[in-house]
């Protein structure tokens, strides 16, 4: 299928649900997250997809900015492999992929498959229903030897915090923005909220900004407090001096 803004995206038969809710929204997965994401990202940037799926946002990002390299991290063989020959379908020179779960070690881990593909997950808690579990190799963002990253997002169904906790020296030595799904009833003993906090602690530059919850009567994104956790759905953690493409994309910080 052709995505929102023309490149072509391999279509993996185990993943037709993903497929079909792109085409209920103008062949676009999240946008609004998406061009959040590609507004962050400068000529040259290098973006790291950690959960990619079905390579959506990575193949998005290749094929908008030939400048931009973009790793993507999917340890589903069948979509690594379907996001692999998406690249070669659009000639992707700058898109490379990592068959692997991320996580806080390096070595093998449980992945939970679900009866939908993009609810899959490193953690059996992430509170959706799993399928068959699959043993699968996992890495570090530490322990990598790959060009540092302008920006990371993470979606990866609940296991959020093991990211992050392997990923701390990456952090400090680089100060990437990240974009993290977040859900608070997904997280009941605030791990990721705990780690993200912990990190605008460490790091001053860092601020944690909400999109809101379709249902939380909020609109547009807005900076995040304590009692404001549960309104909404995705955190994006802005390096304020970190340039962005597009510094209209967050008035509420940059202005």
């Amino acid at each position: 299928m052709l995505t929102r803004h023309g490149a072509k995206l391999l279509m993996d038969p185990s993943c037709y649900d993903i497929y079909a809710t792109m085409r209920l929204h103008g062949n676009a997965w999240d946008y609004h997250d998406f061009e959040k994401c590609y507004a962050s990202l400068p000529d040259g940037s290098t973006f790291y997809d950690i959960g990619a799926n079905v390579g959506y946002f990575a193949i998005e990002v290749a094929a908008g900015n030939p400048t931009i390299s973009v790793v993507a991290f999917e340890p589903h063989s069948a979509l690594a492999t379907a996001i692999a020959d998406s690249a070669e379908l659009n000639d992707l020179r700058n898109l490379q992929v990592v068959e692997a779960l991320v996580g806080d070690r390096c070595g093998t881990a449980d992945f939970y498959l679900s009866p939908a593909s993009i609810h899959a997950s490193a953690v059996s808690d992430s509170g959706r229903p799993s399928g068959a579990t699959l043993r699968k190799p996992m890495v570090t963002l530490d322990s990598l030897d790959l060009p540092p990253p302008t920006f990371i997002k993470i979606d990866v169904e609940g296991a959020e915090h093991l990211v992050l906790d392997g990923a701390r020296d990456t952090i400090a030595q680089h100060r990437p923005h990240m974009f993290l799904e977040y859900m608070s009833w997904a997280d009941p003993d605030q791990r990721v909220r705990r780690r993200l906090e912990a990190i605008c602690t460490r790091h001053s530059d860092y601020t944690l900004i909400g999109d809101p919850r379709l249902d939380s009567g909020r609109k547009g994104w807005f900076p995040i407090s304590d009692n404001t956790w549960d309104d909404i759905h995705a955190i994006y953690a802005l390096n304020r001096d970190r340039p962005l493409r597009d510094n209209s994309a967050f008035p509420v910080v940059t202005t």
